[in-house]
């Protein structure tokens, strides 16, 4: 029920060039939970592509409830055209598996371990150095330049949590926009908190604060609240 714009109002790219380049970008961005403090490893994040890679030689369970093909119509409208590989998960989203070329992000990082330690590991000059290795005219991929037109952390912080030094037991943002949500659709029948009044915005904020005693900008931000 919602239109418009997904996400921020601008986006910004950067240009992979060179296998190192290719791997230290691959892994940041697999780490974005990590650097934002939502999971202290990737793999935690329910939502990483993470879980994707090498999920059997890892021992990760496959989906097992899938939607069957002549259902899809039930989330995507019975015009939409999808490729038959594509497979879908009961709730209505589609697996990972299904949009991502694991088998090239697979032969890119070699084996399991390899990828568990990219996954696992800290930021450090050591990756520069390792990127100058292929001979391009690119900078160096680090989390300051990956992450300095997000806005979200500074970098300080950003290391603090890939160090570890967080409490993953509150509430992550996930959990707490999910809520809201739910919130919404069951005390004003809306289906989102963007169809919210100011007024329920602000009654549904004052009972979030008073649960999980978390910061206001934390609560304006899953609420959408200027």
């Amino acid at each position: 029920m919602r239109e418009g714009r997904l996400g921020e109002k601008s986006h910004f790219s950067m240009e992979v060039v060179g296998y190192n380049h290719t791997i230290a970008a691959m892994s940041y961005v697999l780490r974005n939970a990590v650097h934002h403090g939502v999971s202290p490893i990737p793999y935690a994040y329910h939502h990483s592509s993470a879980n994707a890679i090498f999920r059997k030689e890892m021992g990760k369970p496959m989906h097992e409830d899938l939607l069957p093909r002549r259902s899809f119509y039930r989330f995507i409208g019975k015009s939409v055209e999808c490729p038959e590989r594509y497979k879908m998960h009961v709730s209505g989203v589609f697996l990972r598996e299904s949009v991502l070329d694991i088998p090239q992000v697979e032969g890119l990082f070699g084996t399991p371990r390899a990828f568990n330690y990219f996954m696992t590991r800290k930021s450090s000059e050591e990756w520069a150095q390792e990127q100058a290795r292929d001979n391009v005219d690119m900078p160096s991929f680090t989390l300051e330049s990956i992450e300095r037109n997000v806005g979200m952390h500074d970098i300080d912080k950003m290391l603090m949590f890939e160090n570890g030094k967080a409490n993953y037991r509150c509430v992550s943002d996930i959990e707490l926009c999910t809520e809201a949500d739910a919130l919404s659709r069951l005390r004003y029948g809306k289906h989102s908190v963007y169809q919210l009044t100011i007024q329920q915005q602000r009654q549904l904020a004052e009972d979030l604060y008073r649960k999980y005693k978390i910061s206001p900008d934390r609560i304006r931000r899953c609420l959408v609240m200027k």
